[in-house]
């Protein structure tokens, strides 16, 4: 009778790391994705506001009937235009550093996976050089067995 593989309880544990692994990896990249449509969204935005900033920089001092008070009522709405326009720079630069952090993470998670990979590989590699010779222990006895049954019958004639 074969015994069992003495190590299955580690391979059943490699196994599961790397499951782990690569479900981990799947979500560091659904991460990244989201980051990079943050990110283009972001950019889109931005450039958005600064047509805008663009636009009313040279509509300040267009138009008939011009008065200080519709000078300062642009200018007021000028500078409002621009700090929305730094805010979207600022949430640009946030997006590409949540995009590098995503980057990072999918490197670490895959750097893990080939790991894991690699554990659980080792094992099955010993997994199967074992059976190997667990299947040439079993012929040996067989052999023994037969010469055993063998050598009985041949005394028993003699």
């Amino acid at each position: 009778m074969a015994e069992a593989y003495r190590l299955a309880a580690l391979l059943k544990l490699r196994e599961r790391a790397r499951e782990e692994a690569e479900y981990e990896l799947a979500k560091a990249q659904t991460e990244q994705t989201k980051a990079e449509q943050h990110l283009e969204a972001t950019k889109r935005f931005e450039e958005i506001c600064r047509g805008k900033v663009i636009e009313a920089r040279d509509q300040l001092y267009q138009g008939e009937e011009l008065t200080i008070g519709k000078i300062q009522a642009r200018e007021q709405f000028l500078k409002r235009l621009v700090s929305e326009h730094e805010d979207s720079l600022g949430a640009v630069e946030e997006a590409e550093q949540g995009l590098s952090r995503a980057k990072e993470k999918v490197r670490l998670a895959n750097t893990a996976l080939v790991k894991t990979k690699q554990d659980e590989e080792a094992l099955l590699k010993h997994r199967e050089k074992w059976e190997k010779e667990q299947k040439i222990v079993q012929r040996r006895r067989e052999e023994d067995e037969a010469d055993d049954i063998a050598q009985t019958i041949w005394r028993k004639k003699s």
